[in-house]
């Protein structure tokens, strides 16, 4: 039993360690932005190793838009509508949708963002606001830390 304890400890310990390897490894971008505010450079980042992840503060919205388009007017038959599209669509689809439509807000709270759109480095450790083009991000982001 003290064996099997120890050896899922160190598979546990071994994943751990290659977790933050590979954090170190690929440097990790989140962008938090909105329809108003398109991010370009994405695919030219990714390409220099970058992993990133971009979030739109506008996607809980017309995560909700669409489901309730075309519901009727009564609020008991819009009910009945609603519940049978959580349903077709499945209730954990449905919840994993509207956790990644709300991912952005979620971020820009944990981070104590002030504005948006906000090119976030490494979990909240360097933020820069204002910037689109995620080309100009990094090359902000490599300038402060003095890289070429």
């Amino acid at each position: 039993m003290c064996l099997f304890a120890l050896r899922h400890a160190f598979l546990l310990l071994t994943f751990m360690f290659s977790l933050n390897v590979c954090a170190t490894e690929l440097p990790f971008i989140e962008v938090i932005t909105s329809d108003a505010y398109p991010i370009s450079g994405v695919q030219s980042v990714q390409r220099q190793g970058f992993l990133v992840n971009v979030y739109n503060l506008d996607d809980g919205k017309h995560l909700v838009a669409e489901i309730g388009k075309h519901l009727p007017n009564n609020q008991a038959a819009a009910k009945k509508a609603l519940e049978k599209r959580f349903k077709n669509r499945g209730a954990a689809a449905v919840k994993q949708q509207f956790m990644q439509a709300y991912r952005g807000v979620i971020l820009s709270t944990q981070y104590g963002l002030t504005q948006y759109p906000a090119v976030v480095f490494e979990q909240g450790q360097s933020v820069i606001y204002g910037v689109t083009d995620l080309n100009q991000g990094v090359n902000l982001y490599r300038q402060w830390q003095g890289q070429p």
